[in-house]
Order: structure tokens, then C-alpha cells, then sequence
């Protein structure tokens, strides 16, 4: 669950952007949704509440404080609500509307299940149409995005055949360091980082011009960063589909989260330098089809016979936002950044992948005279 704080203009009509979200709360399923376990299945179902449900999820406050400390205590407001969720047997959503003598602030309060990356934004676009007295434009047909990851036997049948062919019972996966390995006592816990690359659209450039992609480059510089730390000729992690292919009407504007987090091996990485790597990536992802990018997790464990055991225990997301949906100085909704404490266990081996990520970016500025990658001895070869 996170909480994401938009600065609104000083001209606010306070009336009129309650309207708006009381309208986006209604035209949005996934905002009424929430999951509920259900006893006689022992299975978790989806539940979405009716509009009426979200009247007490609207509130307003008043911030008392000098124009120099409202930053401050808003993001204090926005920790204190991420302390404090409700319970997700009811509907999650929540939104605050702060007041100060300077400055107006909207605090949405979502679960990850409510939404992903690029469905996040296609939302804060809604609430500044729908407040503008615009059509949205986004798509909200929950229905027929369940309706299409609803697979029959025969698809299912395709499904286990890929896993069982990808993963072995006799390989298994090999697991990054433990995190009772982590320095300074950081035994327990999720470590977490990100980073925004500083020339992604230089190295997008070069790539395509060596028929790479991009996220094919940064996967391959961080299969090459988990096999050295594993001591393996392998390496396995998770990577999150965006969801967002095959046959999905609408998919690009689907304002809800179509995301899955799949494990993916690389395999035979001893002696491959990280362009041949890439395109060896590229060329496996993009055979995956769209319904095995939809796969359920519980079965891929099924079918490979390891139920007891993670696949892996890393996760890679490369997220990309939504396109036509930028910054806009006249915009309603400007949002506001909150540093993440990073944590040096993860910091560790992110800023590794990021030196291996410059390195091969430095190596397709000069000629080459042999594999192109990162030769650094004190980096990943």
C-alpha cells in the first residue's frame, strides 16, 4: 500500500475536485475492489463494492503551519496514513484533501492491487479530466480484462508444457545471497531500491541499433550481477510483465493493474559478453506469448514440482509510464516527491548493476575490437 501526494494550484475549487473524485470512484471498479478469502473455496475472491461504499473515503484537513514547514508535515500526514491502512476486507481507497494558508495537497491512499506504473497515471489524467469537465479517456472494462486471463484447459495444458520445459526439478534455481548475509544487522525485512537511469534514451537509441532493447540490456547486465554473487552459471529472477499484450481490447489505456511476476532463468552465462546476452534475452521474452506472461504463479510452482521452495527470490520491474500523460504546467495535479530511504544491503548490489549498466554504455561510444560488455574485474566479469 502506498500513498501518493499531488500539489494542486492555488485556485482550487475544493467542491468541485471532491466531484471529480466521487465520479472517478464510479467510473473505476478497481477502486471499489479489494479481496476477500473465501473459507469454503480456500481461495481468495475479488469483491468490488458498490459506489456508495467510498462516501467515508473522502476527508479534508486543515494543516496550521508556517509556509516553510508544510512540505514537512505533509509528508508526515502521508507516513502517518501508510501507518495507519484500513483493513482491506472494505474498500481500500482512500483521499485526503490538506489545506494550509499557502498550498493545497491531494493524498490518495491505494493498495498495489488497485493499480500498477502506468495505470497510476492514467488515473491521475481521469481525475484532472473528470475536474476539468472533460470525457476521460481512459478504459475501465475490469470485466473483459479478467475475462481474457480466464484460460481454458487446452491453454492451460500450453502453459505447464512451457514451464516444465523452462524449469527443472533436478536445476531448481539458484537463489540470491541470503538476507541474513545483509551488513549491519539488516537480517529482516524487504530490501528495495530504484533508480531513474540518467541517458535511458541514449542507450535505447544505440540499442535498437544493434537490434537490442532496452530492458533486454538492463536484464542482462543484472543476470551477469546476480551470477557473479551467486557463484552460478545461472541466474534466476522474477520479472514483471506489464500485462499489457495479446489480445486485451484497449490495453494501453486500461486504467487497473495487469501486472504478473513471473520467474526467468538465464542460462549458460560463463564467458558471454552482455550484447550477446541482450539479444539472446530479447529473442526468448519475445517468444513468450501473452497467456504464458499470464500464468499463475501457484501453477508454474505445481508444475516444475517445487512447491516448498521459492523459483527465486529477486524481483526486477523496469517500469515505463504511461505515454501522453507528462508533466503539463497547467496541469492540476503535480506530484509530489518523497524520497526512499535506501537501504545499503540493496543499494550494494543495485549500484553494481548500475556501474555494469554505464560500462556498457561506455562501450558502445568506442570501437570495438571484441565483445562488447563490461570487462571490469571488480564488476561482473
Amino acid at each position: 500500500q502506498h500513498v501518493f501526494g499531488y500539489r494542486l494550484p492555488g485556485n482550487v475549487d475544493t467542491a468541485k475536485i471532491q466531484t471529480a473524485w466521487s465520479e472517478l470512484t464510479k467510473r473505476h471498479a478497481v477502486l471499489r475492489s479489494t479481496f476477500v478469502y473465501d473459507r469454503e473455496v480456500a481461495a481468495p475472491r475479488l469483491v468490488v463494492f458498490k459506489p456508495d461504499a467510498l462516501e467515508q473515503c473522502w476527508s479534508q484537513e486543515f494543516l496550521d503551519v508556517p509556509a516553510a514547514h508544510s512540505q514537512g508535515a505533509v509528508i508526515e500526514r502521508m507516513k502517518a496514513l501508510v501507518s495507519h491502512p484500513p483493513p482491506i476486507s472494505r474498500p481500500f481507497t482512500r483521499a485526503v484533501l490538506l489545506q494550509s494558508p499557502d498550498s493545497s495537497c491531494l493524498l490518495v491512499h491505494l493498495h498495489h492491487f488497485q493499480y500498477d506504473a502506468w495505470s497510476l497515471h492514467l488515473l491521475a489524467d481521469d481525475l484532472t479530466r473528470l475536474y476539468l469537465g472533460q470525457e476521460p479517456k481512459s478504459s475501465n472494462d475490469l470485466d473483459g480484462f479478467l475475462r481474457s486471463i480466464s484460460f481454458d484447459h487446452a491453454t492451460e495444458a500450453q502453459q505447464e508444457k512451457y514451464w516444465r520445459e523452462t524449469f527443472s526439478v533436478e536445476q531448481g534455481a539458484t537463489l540470491f545471497p541470503p538476507l541474513s548475509e545483509a551488513p549491519d544487522g539488516l537480517q529482516r525485512g524487504v530490501y528495495t531500491d530504484h533508480s531513474a537511469i540518467s541517458g535511458a534514451a541514449e542507450i535505447e537509441k544505440r540499442a535498437r541499433e544493434l537490434s537490442v532493447s532496452l530492458q533486454s540490456v538492463f536484464l542482462a547486465c543484472w543476470a551477469q550481477v546476480q551470477s557473479k554473487y551467486t557463484r552460478s552459471g545461472d541466474a534466476t529472477f522474477s520479472l514483471w510483465h506489464s500485462g499489457r499484450t495479446g489480445e486485451v481490447q484497449d490495453a494501453e489505456r486500461l486504467a487497473l493493474p495487469c501486472i504478473n511476476a513471473l520467474p526467468y532463468c538465464v542460462r549458460g552465462l560463463e564467458g558471454v559478453d552482455t550484447l550477446t546476452l541482450a539479444r539472446r534475452i530479447l529473442e526468448d521474452l519475445q517468444a513468450r506469448p501473452a497467456f504464458i506472461e499470464q500464468s499463475r504463479l501457484v501453477n508454474v510452482h505445481d508444475w516444475v514440482g517445487i512447491a516448498d521452495r521459492p523459483l527465486s527470490n529477486v524481483y526486477v520491474n523496469i517500469i515505463k509510464v504511461a505515454p501522453d500523460v507528462g508533466k503539463d504546467e497547467s496541469a492540476l495535479l503535480e506530484a509530489i516527491e518523497v524520497r526512499i530511504l535506501r537501504r545499503r544491503f540493496a543499494y550494494h548490489y543495485s549500484g553494481i548493476w548500475y556501474r555494469h549498466l554505464i560500462a556498457f554504455q561506455m562501450s558502445l561510444q568506442r570501437p570495438q575490437q571484441g565483445p562488447i560488455g563490461c570487462g571490469s574485474p571488480n564488476c561482473c566479469r
